[in-house]
């Protein structure tokens, strides 16, 4: 994820997304389509500020039950 990424890109360390629900939905299908199983996830946070509602940490956390 990335200040400059774009939420149309795939996700990758060279296409970032711009948004950490973008990222959640990146993940939630990918485990639905069975690419990634009950491993733990890492979204990584390029350099800069954030701002991040409750809901979206909410959502994130229940990405742990798909």
């Amino acid at each position: 994820m990335s200040r400059t990424g774009d939420d149309l890109n795939n996700g990758s360390k060279e296409s970032p997304v711009a948004t950490i629900e973008k990222a959640r939905d990146i993940i939630r299908e990918k485990r639905l389509n069975g690419k990634i199983k009950n491993e733990p996830v890492n979204i990584i946070l390029r350099e800069g500020i954030y701002e991040i509602e409750n809901y979206v940490i909410n959502a994130i956390k229940r990405l742990k039950n798909i």
